[in-house]
C-alpha cells in the first residue's frame, strides 16, 4: 500500500496481490479476480508446483486454466507489476535498478515442450532465458520487479555459430535487443532522474552504453573489456587500463570478503582511482565509430590478496559525478548493490519459491507462473533486508494488524509450551506487544517460527526461514481476520 507518500509493501496475502496485480489489464474482470486469488494463494504457500500451492482440486483447476489461457498475456502481468513498483520508486529520491540475466532450468526430459537450450550444448539442459530489472532503494532494500523479458533460446547446431550469426545480424535480431528492451521498459515506469541503473559485465557493449547514456538517468556498468580510447595527442593508441593505471588514488576502503569456492575470507584493502575518459565505440557492422565520454572508477585490491588468487578488480563505467572521494565511493557502493539481484534469483528459482520445480507443459504457462513467483520472491527479499536496515521501524509499516496479532499469540504460545516432565516452561523472554513491536522483533519471531535459531551461522535470518515463518503465521492471521469479519457482521445485525 502507499499511504500519504509512505512506501509500504504489505505482507498480507490479498492486500499484496491487489497492490501489485489488482490493476492488470486482462480484458475481463473475472480474470483479474482470478489473478488476485491465485497470487494471494501463492503468497501464503509458494511452490513451483500448482498442486503444492493450492489445497483444493477446484483451486488447482482454476490455476491451470488461468496460466494456460491464451487470453492471459504475461506482458499484462509484468506491466501491472512494473506500474506498482514504479510507483514505489517514484516515492524515493532515487533508487537503483539492477539489470541482470539468468535462466530457469525446467523439466523437459523428452524435449517435447517449447522450451529452449540452457547452458552448454553438451549438457542439454532445457528451460527459459530471462532478463530482469530489479528495483532496490538507496538503503539496499528491494522494491520489486520493474520489467522482465523471457524467451526460449534456439538450439545451436555447431560450434561457432553464435559469433558468426552475430556478425551478420542487426541488434534487433540478437539477444542484445532484449537487454535494450528491458532497460527502456524499466525506465518508462520511473520518473526522470529517479533511477540509477546497474549492469554487470554483460552491459559493457556499445549499444547498451549508448542507450543508458541517452536515458538521462545515472548508471554504473562494470567494464568487461580493456576498451580503446580516443588517440592521444601524438596519435598513439590508448587503452582503458593503461590510462587508469596512471590515474591518482583518490580513496581507499576495507572490504570484508566472505569465504567461497577457491576464495579465502579476508579483509581486503581496496584502492580507488578515478578519471574521465573518451571511449571510442566502434560499430563494426556499419563501419562507423563514435565517442562517449564517461567517468571511470577503478577499485582494485592491493596487498591483501592470498597466494594463488586474483585480486578483486572492479573497473566501473558511470555517468555519476566523481569530483570528490565520497562521490567516487558512491559509485563503488552502487555496484555492490548489484548483488541484491543474486539473492532474488536464489529465492525465486530454488529458495522460497522454487519456480524451477514447475511441471507446466508450455512456455506460455511457465512464464505467467514465473512472473507471479517473481513478485512473491521480491516480497520476501524486501522484508528480509528491511528488517536488517530499519529494525527499529514499527512493524505496522510492513505487517497487517492480523499478522502482528498472530505473531504475538504464537510467540506467547511458543514461550509457554509444556516442558518434557510436566509443568510450564520458565522463560524470562516476553512475547512482543502487537501494537508496539518493531520490525526487527517481528521478523526475528517470524524467522524463529520458520526454524531460525541463529546458532548455525550466527548471521541474520535469510529469505528461506523468513518465508517459512510467513507461511506459519499466514494461517493464524487469516483465521483472526475472518473472526473479526464475522464479529463485525454480528454487531451490525
Amino acid at each position: 500500500m502507499i499511504w500519504c507518500g509512505v512506501m509500504t509493501i504489505p505482507t498480507g496475502a490479498r492486500a499484496f496481490a491487489k497492490q501489485f496485480f489488482g490493476h492488470a489489464d486482462l480484458g475481463d474482470c473475472r480474470r483479474r479476480s482470478a489473478l488476485i486469488d491465485l497470487v494471494a494463494g501463492l503468497v501464503r504457500n509458494p511452490s513451483g508446483r500448482i498442486t503444492q500451492v493450492y489445497a483444493t482440486s477446484a483451486a488447482r483447476e482454476r490455476a491451470y486454466r488461468f496460466v494456460e489461457n491464451a487470453a492471459v498475456q504475461a506482458t499484462a502481468l509484468t506491466r501491472a507489476l512494473a506500474m506498482a513498483v514504479g510507483a514505489l520508486v517514484n516515492l524515493t529520491t532515487m533508487s537503483y535498478v539492477v539489470i541482470d540475466g539468468s535462466s530457469l532450468t525446467l523439466a523437459d526430459p523428452r524435449g517435447r515442450k517449447d522450451f529452449g537450450q540452457i547452458g552448454s550444448h553438451r549438457k542439454g539442459a532445457r528451460g527459459l532465458k530471462v532478463i530482469s530489472a530489479y528495483a532496490v532503494s538507496m538503503a539496499g532494500v528491494p522494491l520489486g520487479i520493474l520489467w522482465q523479458e523471457f524467451w526460449a533460446r534456439r538450439k545451436r547446431t555447431r560450434r561457432g555459430l553464435k559469433s558468426t550469426d552475430n556478425r551478420r545480424r542487426e541488434a534487433r535480431e540478437k539477444e542484445t535487443q532484449r537487454w535494450l528492451d528491458v532497460i527502456r521498459q524499466a525506465a518508462s515506469y520511473v520518473a526522470g532522474g529517479k533511477a540509477w541503473f546497474l549492469v554487470d559485465r554483460e552491459g559493457d557493449s556499445r549499444l547498451l552504453l549508448e542507450t543508458l547514456a541517452s536515458l538521462g538517468s545515472r548508471f554504473t556498468v562494470r567494464s568487461s573489456w580493456n576498451r580503446l580510447l580516443v588517440a592521444g595527442r601524438n596519435g598513439e593508441r590508448r587503452y582503458l587500463r593503461g590510462v587508469m593505471a596512471k590515474a591518482p588514488v583518490v580513496a581507499g576502503y576495507a572490504l570484508q570478503v566472505p569465504a567461497a569456492h577457491k576464495r579465502k575470507a579476508r579483509a581486503a584493502r581496496m584502492c580507488v582511482r578515478t578519471r574521465r575518459v573518451p571511449l571510442l565505440l566502434k560499430d563494426r557492422w556499419h563501419g562507423t565509430s563514435s565517442v562517449l565520454e564517461l567517468n571511470v572508477v577503478w577499485a582494485v585490491e592491493v596487498g591483501t590478496t592470498p597466494h594463488g588468487e586474483k585480486p578483486l578488480d572492479w573497473m566501473l563505467l558511470s555517468n555519476a559525478p566523481i569530483e570528490s572521494p565520497a562521490q567516487a565511493l558512491a559509485v563503488v557502493r552502487s555496484y555492490q548493490v548489484r548483488w541484491r539481484i543474486e539473492d532474488f534469483h536464489k529465492t525465486w528459482k530454488s529458495g522460497r519459491c522454487n519456480v524451477e520445480q514447475t511441471q507446466l507443459h508450455s512456455m506460455h504457462a511457465a512464464i505467467i507462473f514465473a512472473v507471479m513467483h517473481a513478485a512473491v520472491a521480491a516480497r520476501a527479499e524486501h522484508l528480509k533486508h528491511k528488517s536488517r536496515t530499519a529494525p527499529d521501524e514499527p512493524a505496522s509499516a510492513e505487517l497487517s494488524p492480523y499478522e502482528r496479532k498472530a505473531i504475538a499469540i504464537l510467540a506467547f504460545d511458543a514461550l509457554n509450551q509444556p516442558v518434557a516432565r510436566g509443568g510450564r516452561r520458565q522463560s524470562k523472554e516476553v512475547p512482543p506487544d502487537e501494537d508496539k513491536m518493531t520490525l526487527g522483533e517481528a521478523v526475528l519471531w517470524i524467522a524463529r517460527f520458520g526454524g531460525y535459531t541463529g546458532k548455525s551461522s550466527g548471521g541474520p535470518a535469510g529469505a528461506i526461514t523468513i518465508g517459512r515463518g510467513l507461511d506459519f503465521i499466514a494461517g493464524a492471521a487469516t483465521v483472526l481476520e475472518a473472526a473479526a469479519i464475522v464479529a463485525a457482521a454480528k454487531r451490525r445485525k
